[in-house]
């Protein structure tokens, strides 16, 4: 089942890499904002944290299945020159992680948004030695290596996994090799969707054959703050757990149908 559903992420966000900021804009920019807003939740550890007991100068983020570059994206006020006109009402995405660390590393198993996230740096001005994106699959057996390109996959003091859990299709396994990305002290933040009664929900038979599609690449609709403790504790990130509901819905209008996600934010630190 897990290289069939990654087969299917693989090539559904292939086919959607070069709209999919347009298409989730308004979600893409409501994850930002609770990435700005509970930054120092998350972590002691970024490089405006005067006074840190940690003292470091170096500050890296892993972060994974990231897409086009949600958890570490930047836009600058002159960015939105670049995009369609249709994209320009959501142009003003703001700062989310990148401005304090001093390296963000994306890997996605979608060579299409490895594209867009690298392009994006490229345009924005960023090199390689700040931000870059790989095309990785932590599920894979090559994985065991810990080396992508010239970048090892270790000693990241903040790994993010962003509205993505939900399509992997083993939790528990990604999460403890996630661990292993880890320094000692960091921490492993996800944020996702929470279960909620699939009774109002559209039957399949009456979804589009692209609707029926996306759904064919999710494994598990949302996680309750047990299913969160549980999938940290076992991958050694017991440290300091918390589970916080977002209280604002995530909005966004997806092939012509309007969603409404309810989401929340979790944190597990490796001791």
């Amino acid at each position: 089942m897990g290289d069939d559903l990654a087969s299917r992420n693989k090539e559904h966000f292939d086919q959607d890499a070069s709209h999919h900021l347009a298409d989730w804009a308004e979600l893409i920019q409501a994850v930002v904002k609770e990435f700005q807003a509970r930054r120092l939740w998350m972590s002691s550890k970024w490089t405006d944290s005067s006074g840190s007991s940690s003292g470091q100068t170096s500050v890296r983020l892993l972060d994974y299945a990231c897409g086009s570059g949600t958890a570490s994206k930047v836009h600058s006020h002159f960015y939105w020159l670049l995009y369609p006109l249709s994209w320009r009402k959501y142009a003003n995405i703001e700062w989310a992680l990148l401005p304090f660390v001093t390296q963000a590393v994306g890997l996605d198993i979608s060579p299409g948004m490895v594209a867009e996230y690298n392009k994006w740096a490229q345009d924005t001005g960023f090199g390689p030695e700040k931000v870059q994106a790989y095309e990785y699959d932590l599920l894979s057996e090559d994985s065991s290596k810990g080396l992508v390109g010239q970048i090892s996959l270790s000693d990241f003091d903040i790994v993010i996994v962003s509205m993505a859990l939900h399509h992997v299709s083993d939790p528990a396994k990604l999460l403890s090799r996630l661990t292993q990305c880890l320094r000692k002290g960091g921490v492993c933040v996800v944020l996702d969707r929470v279960p909620e009664s699939t009774s109002t929900s559209t039957p399949e038979a009456e979804l589009s054959s692209t609707q029926a599609q996306v759904l064919q690449t999710i494994n598990q609709f949302g996680f309750s703050e047990e299913d969160m403790r549980k999938l940290f504790c076992e991958a050694g990130l017991g440290h300091d757990v918390d589970y916080v509901l977002i209280e604002r819905r995530f909005e966004a209008t997806f092939m012509g149908k309007r969603l409404s996600i309810g989401g929340f934010i979790a944190k597990g630190g490796l001791v």
